[in-house]
């Protein structure tokens, strides 16, 4: 028998970032991604002081980004773009948080969800 419920939240910090309608976000290490379908992004912010995040950039990516995941490794990003029909490889640099050029593209139906093998969704929060 499982007994799951909702505890309290409270608002920690708001940020603005430039874009909206979060897809998909992610933490790895002390970076959060941010799926911004409004812009094409995928937003980087560094949490390293988590009460005072900090955006770092808004990577433009080939389309509107459903889902997306670090490698795991932490080398790369994989983003799967809904309504291109496209997954997207980007490096990753792992001390910056940044994502650098993408590496490959294939064609791919419709892609929403992506997961680590050996994480699956550990650190997924999903959007609307």
């Amino acid at each position: 028998e499982m007994n799951y419920k909702l505890g309290t939240g409270k608002l920690i910090h708001h940020l603005e970032v430039p874009g909206e309608s979060a897809s998909d976000i992610r933490q790895y290490g002390r970076f959060l991604y941010a799926g911004l379908r409004s812009n094409n992004t995928i937003a980087v912010l560094d949490m390293f002081h988590a009460h005072e995040p900090q955006f770092i950039e808004a990577k433009s990516v080939a389309g509107r980004p459903r889902g997306f995941v670090v490698t795991d490794d932490g080398a790369a990003v994989i983003v799967g773009n809904e309504r291109e029909d496209v997954l997207e490889l980007y490096a990753r640099d792992q001390k910056t948080g940044l994502l650098l050029d993408r590496l490959d593209s294939i064609a791919m139906p419709a892609p929403v969800c992506m997961c680590s093998v050996q994480l699956g969704h550990q650190h997924a929060i999903y959007g609307a």
